[in-house]
């Protein structure tokens, strides 16, 4: 399939910018050099097309390709950047739902729903050839996949119909092997507390290795950031809720601890979405950029938004601001960089390109940001 290269018109939200262009560490590393303060428009991403699939539901992005699942059709598929199919489209998977990466970087992992005939499981799969590499079987455990990720020892699984995330330590990668080891957080306590997520959904990781849940639950609406490993070895520990900024308040500020609309230090909980810029509709997805950034799905209010790794609030795209065709229901994102060559030397282009499961369009849209353009531009 060919991306449809007409260019859209371009949002702007007519915020003041104060952007600088910094290199980029490598990923994982910290960011040391100063960051911009401001908040840039919409602008600096540009809407570069889409492509079409049938019922598309997770993308990720590994070795410079795209990897989605589609959960009508059952299938997962292997995609260059531009769209076209490399691999695939693999099929008989049961209402594929998410796709991560196994955290040695080597096994595609497809959390499938599954049906009355068919019980939720995980499917391992070759990130080369797409080879099929085996199953885990999740009947009893899980009631449904939502959202994956894995991170060191250990996968991680949102479950909304338990409300819960499942933890999982790997015991062999290649082999698809693991063993339970409890839960991160579930949504058996306080619906004031951040630490009981009521439905989780797309799973991300951090720059600083923290787990990030996106609670999709429409009373609450919140991205809430765990360090997610069993405390003191202690298989049934729940998740450390952990702030994005830390906060002199006497008793918990919710507000520090979450992306999204939540009562700061003695503050009231008010439940409920919100369409305000660094508030959410049922947030879906989460991606990661090399500088720590955060990409969140804000479904329901038909965008995506960008935080700092601080959790601060730094811009909107996919709107409809300034006359560009809107995000419809955005689900999940994959963050992509690139690299190119100067002078015979290898160097990494600033910024990134946006790949979107739009679910209510079928669609995976596409977004540029502009120093990629730019740096396109001058090579």
């Amino acid at each position: 399939m060919k991306v449809k290269m007409a260019l859209r018109a371009i949002a702007a939200l007519g915020l003041l910018a104060a952007w600088a262009l910094v290199p980029l560490s490598g990923c994982g590393e910290k960011i040391t050099i100063p960051q911009a303060v401001g908040i840039p428009s919409s602008s600096t991403y540009l809407n570069k097309g889409e492509f079409d699939l049938t019922d598309p539901t997770d993308i990720i992005e590994a070795a410079g390709k795209l990897f989605i699942t589609e959960g009508g059709p059952g299938t997962i598929a292997k995609y260059n950047l531009s769209g076209d199919l490399d691999k695939g489209p693999v099929t008989g998977l049961v209402h594929p739902r998410a796709v991560c990466l196994d955290s040695l970087a080597r096994i595609i992992v497809v959390g499938e729903s599954g049906d009355a005939a068919t019980p939720p499981r995980l499917s391992f799969f070759d990130q080369g050839d797409l080879n099929w590499r085996g199953s885990f079987d999740l009947a009893g455990q899980v009631h449904r996949i939502e959202g994956l990720a894995s991170h060191g020892d250990f996968l991680y699984i949102a479950d909304p119909d338990s409300g819960a995330v499942f933890r999982y330590r790997w015991i062999d990668h290649e082999a698809g092997l693991l063993e339970p080891r409890g839960e991160v957080c579930n949504s058996r306590g306080s619906v004031e507390s951040p630490q009981f997520v009521q439905k989780p959904s797309g799973l991300a990781i951090d720059i600083e290795g923290m787990l990030l849940v996106c609670d999709r639950d429409t009373l609450r609406n919140w991205v809430v950031r765990f360090d997610p490993a069993p405390a003191g070895g202690d298989s049934t520990s729940l998740g450390v809720i952990v702030p994005f900024f830390e906060t002199s308040c006497p008793t918990v500020d919710i507000s520090a601890h979450v992306l999204g609309k939540a009562p700061a230090c003695g503050e009231p909980f008010v439940p409920g979405p919100s369409d305000e810029v660094g508030a959410f509709f049922a947030p879906s997805g989460a991606g990661i950029d090399r500088e720590g950034k955060i990409y969140v799905m804000d479904s329901l209010n038909h965008r995506g938004q960008r935080f700092t790794a601080l959790g601060d609030f730094d811009l909107v795209f996919g709107s409809d601001a300034g006359g560009a065709i809107p995000l419809d229901r955005p689900r999940r994102i994959a963050v992509v960089h690139g690299q190119t060559t100067r002078g015979g030397i290898q160097v990494e282009i600033a910024g990134a390109i946006l790949y979107v499961v739009d679910e209510a369009t079928a669609q995976i849209r596409i977004f540029e940001d502009k120093r990629w353009s730019d740096f396109k531009g001058g090579s």
